[in-house]
């Protein structure tokens, strides 16, 4: 097509601008002017993000001397380099979307809109169609929710590492803004995002005349009052209770299939393992579906009694990893795993420190045996300086009974009868 019609068409409309007036419209015009410069934002949006993806497939962006197709986008635009990499990401996940390019050209689409049927139909082109259903019917958020849930279910059980890489990836920064207001930004698993709104809940005020986001940020200074005035970490009360809707297969397949549920209230979708993972710092209340259908409801969670976690404080005074010393922030690990059928009793407890517990929890290090003698298996490929072996083969020595000594880190303990059978030593190399 002949670009001079774009060209008249923009001289149209401009000329059009030149002269609005709006107070000149009935409130029911001006609503229908709404409507129609919202379609021209569309089609403007949709040519921007075709013509765009053009410009990054044919290289022609390296003409004007820009790094990246982005940064030539974000110049070209006057807009940030973030939202021209979900624009030229949206346009290499069209070709292929018939539907969704047929609507996107036809104005029904909005670039968000465009942008969550994309992610989702590319990797599973069945729900297309449904998507573009809930991006006529119901809200932008709606569609976002149900975009990544198709994301999640086609992702199997790859989606299990998710929690593992968000949380790697997590931050929480603060900094003074001009004006000297406290101002901040966090990135947290949804899990854990969704104790933080569950503590936010129980601390919001009732009302609020300044509006529900001065609501929030009042309900965020009396969680951090209620803290700094004696609040325990180690407390028998949980910390949070989060509401779940999964379906019944999921939980025990470990991850979510096409048209399954696995969402956390107040969160949206989420993969089954952040489910499951949130029950170490919560009470779930779980209500199990087959579909659309409730088939039970159940509350899960690790609750110790204030009898045994005053039992398991006085017997691990610091982290029961060997050779740390650590005895400030220790938190209760149950050695076999609640989820996978580990009790909590006092046998399956130990307090580890912080840095070690983030290791069991996301790196796949192991702390086995018992008190006083537990083992410590580094996370793979790292080497722990509290295991190390010697560097060369001990001397050969003829097998003796081991007389019980005291156990230095626990000197009000009785004598122990000595440690138990050390696994072959694995020749590595010490620090230097």
């Amino acid at each position: 097509m002949d670009g001079q019609v774009l060209l008249d068409a923009i001289e149209l409309i401009k000329g059009f601008l030149a002269g609005f007036e709006p107070d000149r419209y009935p409130g029911v015009d001006a609503a229908e002017l709404v409507r129609r410069f919202t379609t021209i934002e569309r089609l403007g949006a949709a040519g921007k993000t075709l013509a765009a993806g053009r410009v990054q497939r044919s290289g022609a962006w390296r003409t004007s001397g820009d790094r990246s197709p982005e940064a030539w986008l974000a110049a070209e635009t006057g807009t940030s380099k973030s939202e021209s990499v979900g624009v030229l990401t949206t346009a290499s996940r069209i070709d292929g979307l018939d539907a969704t390019g047929a609507a996107m050209r036809e104005g029904r689409l909005s670039a968000q809109q465009t942008a969550a049927v994309a992610s989702a139909a590319a990797v599973d082109p069945d729900s297309e169609q449904t998507l573009l259903d809930t991006a006529d019917r119901q809200s932008l958020q709606a569609l976002r929710d149900e975009a990544r849930a198709v994301r999640q279910a086609a992702r199997g059980e790859a989606g299990l590492a998710d929690r593992e890489r968000i949380h790697r990836t997590r931050y929480l920064r603060h900094w003074t803004s001009d004006d000297g207001a406290f101002e901040g930004r966090f990135r947290l698993t949804p899990d854990h995002g969704a104790i933080v709104l569950a503590a936010l809940q129980t601390h919001r005020p009732s009302s609020c005349e300044d509006g529900r986001d001065a609501a929030e940020a009042d309900a965020l200074v009396a969680v951090a009052r209620a803290a700094s005035a004696g609040g325990n970490a180690d407390s028998d009360v949980p910390p949070a209770v989060i509401n779940v809707r999964v379906d019944y297969e999921a939980l025990r397949r470990g991850y979510t299939e096409p048209g399954e549920t696995c969402e956390i209230e107040g969160i949206g979708p989420v993969p089954v393992a952040t489910v499951q993972a949130a029950a170490d710092d919560a009470i779930l209340r779980a209500i199990l579906t087959d579909g659309h259908r409730v088939i039970d409801e159940c509350t899960a969670g690790r609750t110790i009694t204030t009898k045994m976690r005053r039992a398991v404080k006085e017997r691990d005074r610091t982290c029961a990893v060997p050779g740390c010393d650590e005895t400030q922030g220790l938190q209760t690990h149950h050695l076999h795993d609640v989820r996978l059928g580990g009790p909590t009793k006092l046998t399956n407890l130990a307090r580890v420190c912080p840095h070690h517990h983030d290791q069991i929890t996301y790196q796949h290090a192991q702390l086995t045996g018992a008190h006083p003698h537990w083992h410590w298996q580094p996370p793979p490929g790292k080497e722990s300086i509290f295991d190390l072996p010697p560097t060369t083969d001990p001397p050969a020595e003829t097998e003796r009974e081991t007389p019980p000594r005291p156990s230095p880190r626990h000197p009000d303990l009785p004598p122990s009868p000595g440690p138990p059978p050390k696994p072959p030593p694995i020749r590595r190399r010490r620090p230097e």
